[in-house]
C-alpha cells in the first residue's frame, strides 16, 4: 500500500519576502517543503554568511540604541563607561 503525501499550503510569501531564516537563526534542520507556483528566482544563503550579516545587524542596532539614549536621556550622558563597556561586550560576544 502506497501511502499519499498531503500538503496543506501553511504560508504564501510575496515578492522581496524570505524564508527558512529560522533555521539559521536556531540552528534547526530543515522543517518544510517549499513548492513555488510561478517562476521564482531564489538563493541559497550559507550559514556563515547569514551569522555575520545577522551579527553585523545586532551591533548596528546596539550603536544606534546607545546613541539615542546618550542623546536624549540626560542621566545616560553621565554614564558613557557604562555603555562603552556594555557595547564592548556585545561586540566580543555576539
Amino acid at each position: 500500500m502506497k501511502s499519499e503525501v498531503v500538503f496543506e499550503r501553511v504560508n504564501v510569501k510575496s515578492k522581496g519576502e524570505c524564508f527558512g531564516y529560522d533555521g539559521l537563526m536556531n540552528k534547526a534542520f530543515r522543517s518544510s517543503t517549499t513548492k513555488a507556483i510561478e517562476d521564482t528566482d531564489f538563493f541559497i544563503l550559507a550559514e556563515e554568511f547569514f551569522d555575520k550579516s545577522f551579527n553585523k545587524a545586532i551591533m548596528k542596532a546596539e550603536r544606534e540604541r546607545k546613541d539615542f539614549l546618550i542623546d536624549r536621556v540626560p542621566a545616560f550622558q553621565d554614564n558613557l563607561v557604562y555603555f562603552n563597556k556594555r557595547f564592548k561586550y556585545i561586540k566580543t560576544h555576539v
